[in-house]
């Protein structure tokens, strides 16, 4: 559910130094990185900024044009610098803090966090001792004592902690949502980046496996005007075991679509009036959960005499 009186802030003005190149142009699940990230962080809100250090790094940027890119009030100041133009920036009271180099921030963890801003001003998780500044819930609150760090060169985002109240989000609360700490992964180096496309790809590999655990081989004939609009007097499917009315018409419209030519809502929410399921030969289908087994016949036909 998105909170606009939540701003979200990516900071992007990191000089990649280790990496050797601009780590949020770095291609990640098909994309560039910084744009995987924004589109995460668009889950929660629709306010976003995203903090570089130059102009010429904004315009590199393949971010679209409703979020707000800015480059830093105080130049070479680090991190703090960027979380305190993201405080100037922000038309909300909190913003929400990651960095561009962190492809599995934790938007569960995130709403989590913005359920514990009640009379706090910093909101931030801590694991194994270490608060994770780049995760982390920051208010304007914050703004006076941070641009005044940030004046005696005082960069350590935790040392301004001492002077405004913090929420620390501990290693007990945090296992709730991550048991892991991968939601703190950032990408420095070669191998880091590497380190992180193994993880997508055994996810990928856990979630097909999961799909796939889950799913169940039917068959579908069609009769009648049924037959003649579909062109065909069959097909088998693979759907989830336990599925929704809505998603098996979808997953039949994919496989045959022109039973969209008044067979199959345009909705996908049911069948035309005229035309029903039936399940085996012995039950119809007109409920919105559906429960299937290996090898289930679903028949559709017109519900009228002579379909």
């Amino acid at each position: 559910m998105r909170d606009n009186n939540i701003t979200g802030v990516v900071l992007a003005g990191g000089m990649s130094r280790r990496l050797g190149r601009n780590k949020a142009l770095e291609i990640f699940n098909g994309q560039p990185m910084i744009t995987g990230i924004v589109e995460k962080i668009r889950k929660i809100t629709s306010n976003i900024v995203v903090v570089v250090n130059d102009v010429e790094r904004a315009g590199l940027l393949p971010i679209s044009e409703d979020v707000n890119i800015v480059t830093d009030v105080f130049p070479d100041k680090g991190s703090l610098g960027g979380i305190y133009t993201g405080l100037t920036y922000a038309s909300t009271e909190w913003i929400m803090v990651v960095a561009c180099d962190m492809p599995f921030i934790n938007l569960e963890l995130m709403e989590h966090m913005i359920s514990k801003i009640f009379n706090h001003d910093v909101v931030i998780p801590v694991r194994d001792g270490r608060p994770e500044t780049m995760h982390a819930l920051y208010s304007k609150k914050c703004v006076e004592t941070i641009e005044t760090n940030i004046s005696m060169d005082d960069l350590k985002i935790t040392n301004f902690f001492q002077n405004v109240r913090v929420r620390f989000v501990e290693d007990d609360e945090l296992k709730e949502f991550d048991s892991t700490g991968i939601s703190f992964f950032n990408v420095n180096t070669e191998s880091e980046l590497e380190e992180a496309r193994q993880v997508l790809k055994q996810r990928s590999i856990e979630r097909t496996s999961e799909i796939e655990k889950d799913q169940v081989k039917i068959s579908v004939e069609t009769f009648g005007m049924a037959r003649k609009i579909a062109g065909t007097s069959g097909f088998d499917l693979n759907v989830k075991n336990s599925i929704s009315l809505e998603e098996f018409c979808t997953v039949i419209a994919n496989m045959c679509p022109t039973l969209l030519q008044g067979v199959i809502r345009k909705d996908y929410l049911g069948l035309e009036e005229s035309y029903v399921f039936n399940l085996n030969g012995e039950s119809f289908l007109n409920c919105e959960n559906l429960n299937f087994h290996d090898g289930d016949n679903i028949l559709l036909f017109s519900s009228q005499a002579g379909g």
